[in-house]
């Protein structure tokens, strides 16, 4: 019986786990073919992890822990080099370390978006140590939970300031960037919360929305001069932020039901899409609002 040539693969792939060396080539012979696979070819067969955002230089900011930090990890994976940009500098160093060892390439810049002067700086400290940048993903947020007939002036703005002006600040920056190349990625974290009422949610819910049609604004006047811009908009997903607002077993079931999946998510759930939306599988994608809700955006903030 003639060998068909996946078997012929399969058996190429055996012999070299199992130790055949000599060659950098293995040839596998057959009725039908003469196979012949390199050692690069039979570790990307054997699942080698695809390389989407190979030499690549990617910014985060809010890195330094939840969505951040697994979007910083996963991007490395995948080739990048990444800038680790949030104000917690122990937390920022370490995901960097933890991205160096495991092959990675990372550099930490502390950045409080909140100062144009910060946001203008990860820029330029981008470029000097590694002479691109091609994404700006914004993701540094903050949310305090208070109703509005009771909310302070300072909360309103901190919100303001974190959510939607930091991303402006970076945004703008690294546009001035992207103008002078012809060509750049921008992915801004938004919310369900940026299209759906909640309560008690007042600031975080205007400048999420606020976050939307920014990205929308930039994808369309940028569009030309090759620039593309999306937002991806969480569902609750369980990270430091969401663990201040959800605080007993009760509420974490109530806000697990809000989702069809009935359940929250984890950040690295969140990482992916986001990898889908800056890398060249999504090259025709831009101005879109991906929702990464679990469902919550079908039936909102119900109960019960």
């Amino acid at each position: 019986m003639v060998p068909h040539r996946a078997e012929l693969v399969i058996l190429a792939i055996n012999r070299i786990e199992r130790g055949v060396r000599g060659e950098k080539q293995l040839c596998v012979q057959g009725d039908l073919c003469d196979l012949k696979l390199s050692f690069a070819n039979i570790r990307f067969i054997r699942g080698k992890k695809m390389s989407k955002l190979k030499n690549k230089v990617a910014i985060i900011t809010g890195a330094a822990s939840g969505i951040g930090r697994a979007a910083a990890q996963l991007f490395a994976q995948e080739g990048a080099a990444v800038v680790v940009a949030d104000v917690q500098e122990k937390q920022g160093q370490q995901v960097v370390q933890d991205i160096q060892a495991a092959g990675g390439r990372a550099l930490f810049v502390r950045t409080d978006v909140t100062i144009e002067a910060d946001a203008e700086n990860l820029i330029e400290k981008t470029l000097s140590a590694f002479a691109a940048l091609d994404i700006a993903y914004n993701n540094a947020g903050y949310e305090h939970v208070e109703d509005a007939h009771t909310l302070a002036a300072e909360h309103w703005q901190r919100q303001i300031e974190i959510n939607l002006t930091g991303t402006f600040y970076v945004c703008k920056h690294a546009l001035q960037h992207f103008l002078k190349v012809g060509r750049g990625v921008i992915l801004n974290t938004a919310s369900i919360s940026g299209f759906l009422p909640s309560p008690k949610r007042p600031a975080y819910n205007a400048a999420k929305g606020g976050v939307i049609m920014l990205t929308r604004n930039i994808a369309y006047e940028y569009g030309s001069k090759g620039v593309r811009a999306n937002v991806i908009c969480p569902g609750i997903t369980l990270t430091g932020m969401t663990e201040g607002t959800v605080t007993s077993d009760e509420v974490l079931a109530q806000a697990s039901r809000c989702a069809v999946l009935n359940r929250i998510a984890q950040p690295l759930e969140i990482a992916r899409p986001a990898l889908f939306l800056v890398s060249d599988d999504a090259s025709f994608v831009t101005g879109t609002s991906l929702f990464v809700d679990g469902g919550m955006s079908l039936g909102g903030f119900r109960s019960g």
